[in-house]
């Protein structure tokens, strides 16, 4: 933009910043801040929110997973090869009765 010979004012500072600041850049925020006070542009410092999305999570050490137990482990392979005989077996259609 500044490229061809327009001049940001007000409201492109604003939206810049604000996008930034939503992106977790603050840095590149600040830097067009300071930017646009050299260049004489009326720019007020404001509270932008970051978007959760955005946002770095501190990496946690890893957490010990729980050891499944015996009884839940055979519990859960029951269950698992019951789905896997239900499969072979031919299921009863609605359109499949027979007439009287």
């Amino acid at each position: 933009m500044k490229k061809d010979g327009c001049e940001p004012g007000i409201k492109t500072y604003d939206l810049l910043m604000g996008k930034l600041c939503a992106h977790n850049r603050l840095d590149k925020a600040n830097s067009l801040f300071n930017e646009a006070q050299k260049r004489g542009v009326p720019v007020t410092p404001k509270a932008y929110q970051v978007d959760p999305k955005y946002v770095k999570k501190p990496k946690d050490k890893k957490v010990a997973k729980k050891r499944e137990t015996l009884p839940e482990k055979m519990a859960r392979k029951r269950r698992r090869l019951k789905q896997i005989r239900l499969s072979f077996v031919k299921k009863p259609r609605r359109g499949m009765r027979r007439a009287f």
